[in-house]
């Protein structure tokens, strides 16, 4: 039993003893590293439901299923999605003229 609760306790206080490890101003003053990580950058795509990985070519992904497919070309026409519709209002004083 006193084998069992000294194991528990050496266990429990194992992480606490650890220290994180910092970064140290010779670690950062140091430009022999490469801080950058080379990810493609990404941005949402026109119509909302993929994400654009830029590339050439450059690709869409759904975020959903993760599939891949090629990147679509933004309609010219007004009517299509993704694109808001145009805001009208018109605003009457209640005079009969």
């Amino acid at each position: 039993m006193l084998d069992v609760l000294f194991t528990f306790a050496a266990i429990s206080l194992a992480p606490l003893s650890q220290t994180p490890q910092r970064l140290t101003y010779e670690d950062v003053a140091n430009r022999t590293g490469n801080w950058t990580s080379g990810a493609p950058a990404t941005r949402w795509a026109w119509d909302g439901k993929h994400v654009e990985v830029a590339g050439e070519p450059a690709k869409w992904v759904d975020p959903r299923t993760g599939d891949e497919s090629e990147a679509q070309k933004k309609p010219k026409d007004d009517a299509a999605p993704g694109k808001p519709a145009t805001a009208r209002a018109s605003i009457r004083d209640g005079s009969s003229r």
